[in-house]
């Protein structure tokens, strides 16, 4: 038999036919014959259709079903003793039915019954749905992932029977649909909502909800239009007794610190250990101390001095993740982190006791020095642009509306703090107060005296007298230079130094004051110019910062700071690379000590000093000490057409530097912004491009000394490359032996190479003539005074006639080497042989004079100016002359 299909003996199975040839259920003839279909779990017969054969049939057959697990006849046949098909029969089925049969109580020896095997048996779930609608007040229910929210069919028990799907996202006030699916048949049912899907419904907490009862359930039908009601609390309550209304905490699904208790009924919303109720005030709107629109007691600064209240609370709440909130577990009733103990710091610190506590006041101990500047911080005082002790406040500052500025936000975009540095203490040992609860940081000495309002404490116990503060900031009235606002107390110490480079924090011009635009004021700064020199090395070792090339902008921001033409990013040397060539180091800003990565964590400390004269090259006009001027060797024509004076400085004027950059303009590729572009790299004529530039190269080519050909040559005696006497009075790194300028800086201009010196001497014995016509030996000596020159092009040489009618007639190896031609006072002989230096060439001749009286004539040689190369007229050196004698 099929599945779920059983028979007694004495039923079987046969081919049919006449009606309709199907296969049948042949009841042979005996008492209590029957065949039947057990429903399986959870269905049931919605109806049955069949045919059967009568074939002598007198007796009766039994339709019949299950209930409770007694048979009851649905339908009787008696026989008729005639043999047919009898057409589709149906019989309808009680839902309650667990079974159906046919059965033959009795029969007659001589009848049986075909039953057909056509049969449509229609089976049907025993369950059906509920739908409807979830109708919220005083919403939204805050369901989630983490806290569903289900609704249930609950039967006259009090037991789930069905659920809905988990709903985990907050069910809005209106209407919220729901379906609900195999709900058993039948009823009475309520339908209502519940935090769990079985066993007994539960509500949440503060939470009502109205059923609907009286819902009954048809098979495989939908009860629709099943509305559930769904109450929050009531918004003008108070739920958890902090004296704020829970419509005022933002309802069921606010939960500012992400504790998993919702506002209304958390006792501590930010989890700063100080309760809502201390934080809320005493009024009937909460207080918010820094009118940042986030009220103290969801802010976690609750007067943006960048100290987190949870430190600036006191009591026993710890933060040791520095995370912005109080360390320990929740307590799931209070919503309390545990370190803050069962109720909370009920009674916040109040160091200077003025009344106000000190999350809420900006200057805790009342020395005169706002606690955003006795914190520390640097990122959190950068972020005070108007000075005033509160770090500035904009919706874009504090994106994750935690009340934490983003300087001081270690997580700036998620609620809460990371990495949160604790408090400076400069004290003498690390358990005492730190430095903004203390008004002796040092332990020693009162913090006031170092401010300018020492005078405001008379009695000398460290404290401003007079505590008269109106506006309840912290700051007495006395020294507030915002009365009436909250702030007014910079956190600006003009006398220190808040990034430890030697340099005032005044004379680095305050909060609004970056140079390199890098978004830290240069007071913090420790390379102001991003040039990969700290300050502190740019400063210099005196007290006033050096301003080594005179144009008014010092050093430590000035981009080239001797004004050769070379940034000092290229010229300080170590790790700094400036590949973009803007005059500034590459890599990212450390958010710290604002120097580049590409100078390294410290930058360079050591600046490169090629030369070894104690001046770092980027404040050194001679690097290698060869003579050549650093800007004549960099190559740059711009830059070095800027020296009008021909000093080895580019010409400053303020004209010359309108961006106040420190690069003049004829260097500088963007003259009118801060800061350089296209710089181009320095001259390298050196055999490989790995080798030094020329300006740091005593041997520019590889091969021979740039001093070499100069008109310094000379001081260099001992073949090194160098000026020898290094000495150099005004500390420009010219050596003073060769400075035009001593005493101011710069003196070192364009040196071209050496051009030859040349100089005639006359040698004749015998220089007396007769009155016959008489011819003499004469020797013509050219010498080339100038070492490492050799003469180019033609050389000429004029000899004057003594007489109208001398001769002069050229002799030896002259007469090949020179030509010669006679104009009206003198012959010109020339040669394109060179003339090295320090080295002779004689012209040898005779010189021959007609018959002349007794008298003294002159014999005259001169050398024209620029013969041979040389380089300036020179006549009064070039000219020699001899007297000869005529008998």
């Amino acid at each position: 038999m099929p599945q779920n299909w059983s028979a007694s003996s004495g039923v079987t199975v046969e081919n049919g036919s006449g009606c309709g040839a199907l296969n049948r259920l042949k009841f042979d003839d005996a008492d209590g014959l029957w065949v039947q279909y057990t429903f399986p779990a959870g269905k049931r017969a919605d109806k049955v259709t069949y045919q059967y054969e009568e074939y002598d049939f007198d007796e009766r057959m039994l339709f019949q079903q299950r209930i409770s697990g007694v048979w009851s006849t649905v339908v009787t046949y008696n026989g008729t003793d005639n043999s047919g098909c009898v057409p589709s029969v149906t019989a309808t089925v009680s839902p309650s039915a667990t079974a159906i049969r046919w059965f033959q109580p009795q029969a007659d020896p001589n009848d049986y019954i075909w039953l057909l095997s056509g049969l449509n048996l229609v089976v049907v779930e025993t369950k059906g749905n509920v739908a409807g609608a979830v109708q919220v007040t005083n919403g939204p229910y805050p369901a989630s992932a983490s806290s569903p929210l289900y609704v249930v069919v609950v039967n006259g028990s009090g037991a789930i029977v069905a659920s809905s799907p988990a709903i985990t996202t907050p069910l809005q006030n209106g209407g919220n649909s729901y379906q609900i699916s195999g709900v058993p048949e039948g009823g009475p049912y309520s339908v209502r909502v519940s935090t769990t899907s079985s066993g007994s419904p539960a509500l949440p907490a503060n939470w009502t909800s109205s059923p609907a009862t009286g819902v009954s359930v048809v098979a495989a039908q939908t009860s629709s239009g099943v509305n559930v009601q769904l109450t929050g609390p009531d918004p003008n309550g108070d739920a958890d007794g902090d004296g704020i209304k829970n419509g005022d905490e933002g309802g069921p699904s606010t939960d500012t610190d992400g504790d998993g208790k919702p506002d209304y009924l958390d006792k501590d919303s930010d989890n700063d250990g100080i309760p809502d109720s201390v934080e809320k005030g005493t009024g009937s709107t909460p207080v918010d101390t820094d009118g940042d629109s986030i009220p103290d007691y969801r802010d976690l600064d609750s007067d943006n001095d960048g100290i987190n209240d949870v430190r600036e609370g006191g009591g026993s709440a710890t933060d040791t993740n520095n995370d912005g909130r109080a360390d320990g577990t929740v307590d799931p009733t209070t919503g309390i982190p545990s370190s803050a103990g069962a109720n909370g710091t009920t009674t916040p610190r109040d160091t200077d006791g003025d009344g106000k506590p000190d999350y809420r006041d900006l200057d805790s101990d009342n020395d005169g020095k706002s606690d955003l500047q006795e914190n520390g911080n640097p990122a959190a005082i950068a972020g005070d642009a108007d000075n005033d002790g509160v770090i500035d406040y904009s919706p874009a500052n504090d994106p994750d509306k935690d009340g934490i500025m983003s300087p001081a936000d270690g997580i700036p975009n998620t609620w809460g703090d990371a990495s949160d540095p604790s408090p400076k203490n400069t004290g003498p040992n690390t358990t005492d107060a730190p430095d903004y609860i203390n008004p002796k940081s040092d332990g020693t000495n009162n913090d006031i005296n170092s401010t300018p309002y020492k005078n405001q404490d008379g009695n000398g116990d460290g404290k401003i007298d007079n505590t008269t503060d109106p506006d309840n900031d912290g700051i007495p009235n006395v020294i507030d230079t915002k009365p009436g606002n909250f702030g007014g107390l910079s956190a600006f110490d003009p006398n220190g130094d808040a990034d430890g480079d030697g340099i005032k924090n005044g004379d680095e011009g305050g909060p609004s004051t970056d140079t390199d635009g890098d978004g830290k004021p240069d007071y913090l700064d420790k390379d102001s110019d991003n040039d990969g020199i700290p300050d502190s090395v740019e400063k210099g070792t005196g007290s006033t910062p050096v301003d080594t090339d005179g144009d008014s902008i010092p050093d430590y921001r000035d981009l080239d700071s001797d004004n050769d033409g070379i940034n000092d990013v290229r010229e300080g040397g170590g790790s700094a690379t400036d590949t973009d060539n803007d005059g500034r180091a590459d890599g990212t800003i450390d958010p710290t000590t604002g120097i580049p990565s590409s100078a390294g964590a410290n930058g360079i400390t050591t600046p490169r000093d090629t030369d070894g004269d104690g001046k770092p090259d980027y404040r050194d006009l001679d690097s290698d000490n060869d003579g050549k001027s650093d800007l004549q060797e960099n190559g740059n024509p711009a830059a070095i057409a800027g020296d009008a004076d021909n000093d080895g400085v580019i010409d400053y004027s303020p004209a010359n530097d309108p961006d106040k950059d420190g690069i003049m303009s004829p260097a500088d590729g963007i003259p009118n912004t801060w800061g350089d572009a296209s710089d181009p790299a320095p001259k390298n004529t050196g055999p490989n491009t790995t080798d030094a530039p020329d300006y740091i190269n005593p041997k520019s080519d590889g091969t021979t000394n740039d001093i070499i050909g100069t008109p310094n040559s000379g001081q260099d005696t001992d073949g090194d490359g160098k000026i020898d006497n290094p000495a150099d009075a005004d500390n420009d790194g010219v050596a003073d032996v060769i400075d035009t300028k001593p005493g101011e800086f710069g003196g070192i201009g364009l040196v071209t190479p050496a051009t030859p010196d040349l100089r005639p001497q006359i040698n004749m014995t015998d220089v007396g003539f007769s009155s016959s016509a008489t011819t003499k030996p004469l020797t013509v000596r050219i010498r080339n005074l100038r070492s490492g020159t050799t003469t180019t092009g033609p050389v000429t040489v004029r000899i004057y006639k003594p007489t109208p009618s001398s001769v002069i007639t050229l002799t030896g190896a002259s007469a090949t080497a020179w030509t010669i031609s006679s104009t009206p006072g003198y012959y010109l002989l020339t040669t394109n042989s060179p003339i090295a230096g320090l080295t002779n060439r004689d012209i040898t001749a005779s010189l021959t004079i007609n018959p002349v009286t007794a008298g003294n004539f002159g014999l005259r040689v001169l050398i024209p100016n620029l013969a041979g190369g040389e380089a300036l007229p020179d006549n009064g050196n070039n000219e020699a002359s001899i007297t000869i004698y005529g008998n």
